[in-house]
């Protein structure tokens, strides 16, 4: 990747590998982006501009991604009520 590109800002793109089109490198920060991410991937799964090895891996991502941040995000909530209640009494 071209470190000048993302110290821009800009989003940086991986390689095309055996004549693949390259990928947009795209920041997940939420479930949103997450589900974002992952419809423009099976669109560009079914128009064959990316592999499905690279489909298949990033959906495994994308999808370990989402339960981590809403196990996180559960145990945030949980953690704002039981601070609540210890108020409370």
């Amino acid at each position: 990747m071209n470190r000048k590109r993302i110290d821009r800002g800009e989003s940086p793109q991986l390689p095309a590998v055996q004549g693949v089109a390259p990928i947009q490198v795209v920041r997940i920060r939420d479930i949103r982006s997450c589900k974002r991410l992952l419809g423009r991937l099976i669109v560009q799964l079914q128009k064959g501009e990316i592999g499905e090895t690279t489909a298949k891996t990033l959906c495994f991502l994308l999808t370990s991604y989402a339960q981590i941040a809403s196990a996180s995000d559960f145990e945030e909530r949980l953690a704002k009520l039981e601070k609540l209640k210890e108020e409370d009494e």
